[in-house]
């Protein structure tokens, strides 16, 4: 039976009503909302974002609508959910306004993770995880999404709009014990758990977002500026020292600087100093590029040192750089989280700004701030690969550095680069970290080879 809870029955004929201490709920139920907008965030003062117009729950008998333009205090709601299991499609959207409406939910089981790590990597072919896909996939129930672009707009406005919402919760236990049984059949039921667990914390972080300290990113914004200037003129120098026919010969009467007739930026002009330079430029499908992977072939080539510092300081100021302060909303700024892509891990939507990729170095790291009161704890694993990866193939060199220690990272720079064979793992982090970092994607693809024999 669905129900309308609400405190404007004039405005929902034709449909059956209860009263909020009427709603009697199981221990688990399907929930899901709706809302205005897709920005739900937390500031202090002035920023509006994105508010919920209702709030939909269903127990797999009965499916309650509650009404929050009709005066239903969402706090009222969301206490009857205290101490249940939630099962939500896409969890992550529904957990920020939970968040700010100061309810924190005691379990959270996701279908849409349910759905990937079924079918990770697109199993017996491509597979996608919306709701109406895995309805369809699952119970064969074909929904209609179309009101889902309009409903932000036109919200409990007309009878179709209506039955969507009740649509979402009607048979969302069903589909999540399905989901849950062939997850368990798979012995990837554990997973899932984990990965819905993980939820929480991750739309806790979308809705805070991250304090920035405007002079500090500022500051390291000039830094980087002044860094280009220097390496381009160190570039420029180059170029004129072992080619003449690339100095500008015409003579300024107000300026004795040397001047460069290449235009940096462009890799068509760029490509024949590379080739004069006897530095190979041709890509995996043999044409010429300057991308990142080509050149990092000639790494030890003194002009590609100066080449790829370059460029790593121009993505920092393109892609960290004004552009962030300009996102900022009252000193913070925010991401939108994809909880789980074909690696298990989490990374960033597009259109956002990543916090997945922001740069490792110390001026970028120390221009976020806890505010006054507070600490900010950075954590990470401790070569969890490795370890999980030692469990699986049994490596002896793999076991030997979990048991004694020592960072496999560094012993495989230290047979990528052999300058750095008498150096310690300290050392090498310290001063040879880029090395290091090198070292990482060729051991894990051995890793793989490791596990796959």
């Amino acid at each position: 039976m669905n129900y309308i809870i609400t405190n404007r029955e004039d405005y929902f004929k034709g449909y059956n009503f209860c009263n909020l201490e009427e709603v009697v709920l199981p221990d688990k139920i399907a929930i899901d909302t709706e809302s205005d907008g897709l920005k739900c965030i937390h500031t202090k003062t002035g920023f509006k974002g994105a508010t919920l117009f209702a709030i939909q729950i269903g127990t797999g008998s009965n499916n309650y609508l509650f009404d929050l333009e009709g005066g239903i205090d969402p706090k009222d709601i969301l206490k009857l959910c205290k101490g249940k299991i939630l099962v939500l499609q896409n969890a992550m959207f529904d957990l920020r306004f939970f968040f700010k409406h100061g309810f924190i939910p005691y379990k959270v089981l996701d279908t849409m993770l349910a759905s990937k790590i079924l079918y990770n990597g697109g199993k017996d072919g491509v597979y996608t995880h919306n709701f109406g896909a895995i309805m369809k996939r699952e119970l064969g129930i074909t929904y209609d999404k179309q009101n889902q672009k309009r409903i932000a707009y036109i919200k409990l406005s007309n009878n179709s709009v209506i039955q969507y919402c009740f649509n979402d919760v009607d048979k969302l236990l069903k589909l999540e014990q399905v989901l849950a049984n062939k997850l368990r059949a798979n012995s990837q039921y554990e997973a899932y758990v984990v990965q819905s667990d993980a939820t929480l914390p991750l739309a806790y972080m979308e809705m805070c977002g991250m304090p920035l300290s405007s002079d500090r990113w500022l500051s390291k914004i000039k830094k980087d500026e002044k860094d280009l200037l220097d390496v381009e003129e160190s570039l420029k120098i180059y170029i004129i020292s072992k080619f003449d026919e690339y100095r500008v010969k015409q003579m300024d009467l107000f300026s004795s600087e040397v001047k460069l007739s290449l235009n940096l930026n462009s890799a068509k002009q760029m490509i024949p100093v590379f080739e004069k330079l006897d530095i190979n430029i041709l890509d995996d499908k043999g044409k010429k590029s300057l991308n990142d992977k080509v050149t990092a072939r000639s790494s030890k080539h003194e002009f590609v040192k100066m080449w790829r510092r370059r460029q790593k300081i121009q993505k920092a100021l393109s892609t960290f750089g004004y552009g962030i302060l300009d996102k900022a909303i009252e000193g913070r700024i925010y991401t939108s989280f994809n909880p789980m892509v074909d690696t298990s891990r989490i990374s960033c939507r597009k259109g956002g700004i990543n916090f997945l990729n922001f740069p490792r170095n110390k001026a970028t790291r120390m221009s976020f701030l806890a505010n006054e009161g507070f600490l900010m704890v950075g954590a990470d694993y401790s070569n969890q690969e490795v370890f999980c990866g030692g469990d699986l193939h049994h490596d002896a060199a793999t076991l030997k550095s979990i048991l004694d220690g020592d960072c496999l990272h560094c012993a495989f720079a230290r047979v990528l680069y052999p300058e750095l064979k008498n150096l310690s793992d300290k050392v090498i982090k310290l001063e040879h970290p880029d090395k290091r970092q090198d070292a990482k994607s060729p051991r894990f693809n051995l890793k793989y080879l490791f596990i796959s024999y």
